[in-house]
């Protein structure tokens, strides 16, 4: 329909990281109408020791996570994990950082919960 959209999601080449999107509209005559460039580039900072995924599982069952959401009251949750996964996240000073995020089922209801990787 003259619509199309690329996406990079954590794109390595080197030493450089691209994540993002970008989307464009076709004209009748071929021209582009509309462009809308999101794909980020972010360089190397330096190499940091992750912890295991099991080291990660272990400070979710202690209780070692951000919370996402008043929602629940943390004292009485039922937490059921159904997968992991290493991936990234901004931190608030732009810097791209290692998460391990849980998928999981928190009193019947699918939350993502992220402990960082990075050894402390």
């Amino acid at each position: 329909d003259g619509s199309y959209g690329f996406r990079a999601l954590r794109l390595i080449e080197g030493e450089r990281m691209y994540h993002g999107s970008l989307f464009c509209t076709l004209a009748q005559d071929g021209r582009i109408a509309n462009l809308t460039q999101g794909i980020l580039p972010y360089e190397k900072y330096k190499d940091f020791d992750v912890i295991s995924e099991q080291e990660a599982y272990e400070q979710l069952c202690s209780g070692k996570f951000r919370f996402p959401s008043e929602e629940f009251s943390k004292n009485k949750l039922s937490i059921k994990v159904s997968g992991v996964t290493l991936t990234y996240e901004n931190d608030t000073k732009g810097f791209c950082q290692p998460v391990y995020a849980f998928q999981t089922e928190i009193n019947k209801k699918a939350v993502s919960l992220r402990i960082p990787a990075i050894s402390r």
